[in-house]
């Protein structure tokens, strides 16, 4: 049984939509993860108000990677999720 962090149950709900809903190869998926942080971090120095939850997919390369194979869950959780359960 594996339990994830809140953040990182958003983060591979995000991820999994652009795997298999809208088609992204994960280089693409990666890519897109990427754009859309520039983007909030962009809205950020301008002063808009960040969109709720993209704090969740500012990763780096080995986390994606680590979402995308669900390797082992992060020893520092402090809330959990079971996956089985959504």
């Amino acid at each position: 049984r594996r339990y994830y962090q809140h953040h990182e149950v958003l983060m591979i709900r995000r991820i999994r939509d652009l795997l298999y809903d809208q088609g992204f190869t994960i280089s693409g998926a990666r890519n897109k993860l990427q754009e859309l942080v520039q983007g909030e971090r962009d809205r950020r120095k301008a002063g808009e108000v960040p969109l709720d939850g993209m704090e969740a997919i500012e990763i780096d390369q080995e986390e994606f990677d680590a979402a995308v194979v669900q390797d082992s869950p992060s020893s520092s959780a402090t809330q959990t999720v079971d996956l089985s359960q959504l």
